[in-house]
């Protein structure tokens, strides 16, 4: 409270208590690390998304952190990973079971464990079930390796064509 309004509300009659006026509001938890920068996609999107994540691990007990220590930020603030609205192969039956891909007419088999891929290195293919399928950047629609988003890590899944 400035001294002009501590002085208008004593001259006004209005009570006032030291103790009230020197709370003050606790900060937001703030991350360990930004500009960690992972891939959303949204179904119909037709491209990922670079989403803002940031590191808590000094604070891991802010309500919106993961058990990793992940948050995302969006235009409200922080919030937990598992309430982004993007869409990855993670949680899906298909995925969990190996099960093979038809993808734009043929055939697709999971091979590998899931890579971390930058944006920039894949381009948009189609859709599987809302899950972004992506392929190297230039090479066609019917690749011989094609790109499943998993996680919002920009970790993709690889499958190969046979």
């Amino acid at each position: 409270m400035s001294i002009t309004a501590l002085a208008l509300a004593l001259a006004a009659g209005v009570s006032f208590s030291p103790a009230v006026a020197s709370i003050q509001q606790a900060a937001a938890p703030q991350p360990d690390r930004t500009g960690i920068w992972w891939c959303g996609y949204t179904p119909g999107g037709r491209r990922l998304l670079p989403v803002p994540y940031g590191a808590f691990f000094t604070d891991d007990e802010a309500p919106f952190v993961d058990r990793n220590g992940y948050a995302y930020f969006t235009p409200k603030g922080w919030a937990l990973i598992s309430e982004t609205p993007f869409s990855g192969a993670d949680g899906r039956d298909w995925f969990r079971n190996n099960e093979t891909l038809t993808i734009n007419g043929a055939r697709y088999t999971k091979y590998g464990l899931p890579r971390i891929l930058g944006p920039d290195e894949v381009a948009w293919l189609t859709e599987y079930d809302d899950v972004g399928v992506f392929a190297e950047a230039g090479s066609g629609n019917a690749p011989d390796v094609i790109y499943v988003l998993v996680a919002p890590e920009c970790a993709f899944q690889p499958y190969q064509r046979g």
